[in-house]
């Protein structure tokens, strides 16, 4: 079965296309800028939030996401 993404956001970043997030599962996605999409897993509504308002989303990405959150490529 194909992974449900919720509609994503168009962002301004070097690396990042969109992101979208998914209250009911607590699932955040980033489209990269190649068309691939990962699901990070367990991230908080006010985490989510906060990266998705920030300034720069890559460096938010950097700050609040990577590392810090189990992820899965749910399109290549």
């Amino acid at each position: 079965m194909a992974e449900q993404i919720p509609n994503l956001t168009p962002v301004t970043s070097t690396h990042l296309a969109a992101v979208g997030y998914d209250e009911g599962q607590q699932s955040l996605y980033v489209e990269w800028k190649d068309g691939r999409v990962s699901k990070y897993d367990d991230v908080p509504a006010t985490v989510a939030s906060d990266f998705q308002s920030a300034s720069s989303p890559g460096k938010a990405f950097n700050d609040y996401i990577r590392g810090k959150y189990t992820h899965k490529y749910v399109k290549e």
